[in-house]
C-alpha cells in the first residue's frame, strides 16, 4: 500500500480517532455496571439499633442529657425515630434533675417533639433538700424547644408522702410550674424537717 506524502498528515489523525473511539467504546462496555434498585418494604424498619446509650455534655464536660433504650428504629420515608423502653435524663450542673421513662416513644424530628406512651413516668429528682416528685400516666408529649410537657390523660402523682390524681397536666420546665388540669384529688402531708 502506497500512501502519498500529501495524504500522510490526514491518515494518522483519522486512524488515531478510530482507535480512540474503539477504545472508548470498549472501556465503556467493560465498566458498565448494571445496578438493580429494590424498593424498601415500608412496613419494615430501614435502620435498627439495639441497646443504645447516649450521653451529651456541656462546655465544662458535665452531663446534660442521657438516653438509654432497648431499641431505636427508623422506617423508610420517615424522619421519626421509634424507641423501645426509652429512659432519658436531664442533668443540671452534673446532677440528675429529671427522668422520663416509658415502654415506647416516638421522636418527631421535624416537630421537635417526643411522644411517650405506655407506662410513662416523669420523675423530678430531690434537690437542695426538696422532695422527689413523680407523675405516672399512659401518654406524655414533650415539646423540646419550649421545654413543655403535657398530657390530657389521667395522671397519678406523688410528692414526698403526698399523692393524688388528676385528669391532664402540663409542666413548664423553664418556669418550674406544674398545672393539674381537672378532677384533682389530693392527699397532702405537711413534711416538716
Amino acid at each position: 500500500m502506497n500512501i502519498s506524502s500529501r495524504m500522510m498528515p490526514l491518515v494518522f489523525p483519522m486512524v488515531l480517532a478510530v482507535l480512540m473511539g474503539g477504545m472508548t467504546f470498549w472501556l465503556n462496555r467493560a465498566t458498565d455496571v448494571n445496578v438493580e434498585t429494590t424498593l424498601l418494604d415500608l412496613s419494615q424498619p430501614q435502620y435498627v439499633m439495639k441497646d443504645i446509650s447516649g450521653l451529651r455534655f456541656d462546655a465544662q464536660g458535665l452531663p446534660v442529657q442521657t438516653l438509654v433504650a432497648k431499641e431505636a428504629s427508623m422506617y423508610p420515608n420517615s424522619n421519626d425515630v421509634l424507641l423501645q423502653q426509652p429512659d432519658g435524663q436531664v442533668w443540671q450542673q452534673g446532677q440528675p434533675l429529671y427522668r422520663v421513662s416509658s415502654q415506647e416513644a416516638r421522636y418527631a424530628d421535624q416537630e421537635e417533639k417526643i411522644f411517650f406512651k405506655q407506662e410513662v413516668v416523669l420523675t423530678k429528682t430531690a434537690v437542695d433538700g426538696g422532695l422527689e416528685g413523680k407523675v405516672s400516666m399512659p401518654t406524655l408529649t414533650v415539646d423540646i424547644p419550649t421545654q413543655m410537657a403535657h398530657t390530657d390523660a389521667e395522671v397519678q402523682y406523688e410528692y414526698g408522702q403526698s399523692h393524688g390524681s388528676a385528669v391532664g397536666f402540663s409542666y413548664d420546665k423553664k418556669n418550674d410550674v406544674l398545672n393539674l388540669q381537672s378532677r384533682v384529688k389530693a392527699i397532702i402531708y405537711d413534711e416538716q424537717p
